[in-house]
């Protein structure tokens, strides 16, 4: 008998893509596959998606989600479901940005302080 991967988990990348196939899918009026839900879709399993493949098809799913609005609350429990969560993992990584920015901006006021002799001192790059 010939080896194959038959016997292996989903790992949780899979997992996640299959399920954002899926719904797609029923966004596009097919039902939901429990074996894709599970992590065994054909367009994620063992298919190695790249990030910007990933990146692409989850985008996909935000903007239909988005164009839906409150009508999304027609749709299956695990699309909204999805959608609560996307929304706050996207207002986390925004959150997360502005303090990035907010503190390199307070960091550049703080050198610009600084003499050229205090700059070399630390190790202060021009």
């Amino acid at each position: 008998m010939p080896c194959d991967s038959s016997h292996m988990e989903a790992t949780g990348f899979e997992v996640a893509m299959s399920r954002v196939f899926q719904l797609l899918d029923e966004l596009d009026g097919k039902p939901i596959d429990p074996s894709g839900w599970a992590g065994y879709d054909r367009r994620a399993y063992n298919m190695g998606i790249s990030s910007p493949a990933a990146d692409a098809a989850v985008a996909k799913l935000c903007a239909a989600c988005e164009a839906l609005g409150p009508a999304i609350k027609g749709k299956s429990l695990e699309l909204q479901m999805w959608w609560r969560d996307h929304q706050a993992a996207d207002a986390k990584k925004k959150a997360g940005a502005e303090e990035r920015a907010k503190q390199e901006n307070e960091r550049e006021k703080a050198l610009a302080k600084l003499s050229p002799a205090e700059r070399k001192a630390l190790g202060v790059k021009d």
